[in-house]
């Protein structure tokens, strides 16, 4: 098995046992996934020269997993994503504010992990 095959599997085991379920959302379309959550450190830089220092939460998914109706797509700016385990929880847009939306995080690029930031609660 290759580095790349091995790093899949265990990202794909770690997404079962231990990877919250999440409705990834587009134009009124839902795929219901699992994703690890992890978290990305921003600097902006302001027109007054102050630095903005922020935080995206990142969700980590399997790039096979973001299929509708048989159609493999892209996280792209607007999308949104939301942990289901709970009613109330964040809504996540992906990429609000022109950040990359996503990065793939394995050189077979078969796990991707988007960029987003809380936007609101679901109700």
């Amino acid at each position: 098995m290759s580095l790349s095959a091995a790093i899949g599997s265990v990202l794909r085991s770690l997404r079962s046992s231990t990877g919250e379920r999440i409705e990834y959302r587009r134009a009124g379309r839902v795929v219901r996934l699992r994703a690890l959550i992890g978290r990305t450190a921003t600097e902006t830089t302001l027109e007054t020269g102050f630095v903005s220092v922020g935080q995206l939460e990142d969700f980590l998914v399997g790039a096979a997993d973001l299929d509708i109706d048989g159609v493999r797509f892209l996280p792209e700016r607007g999308d949104q994503l939301v942990r289901v385990e709970l009613p109330g929880q964040p809504v996540f847009q992906v990429c609000p504010n022109g950040e990359d939306c996503y990065r793939f995080s394995d050189p077979a690029r078969s796990q991707i992990r988007i960029h987003t930031q809380a936007m609101g609660v679901d109700p």
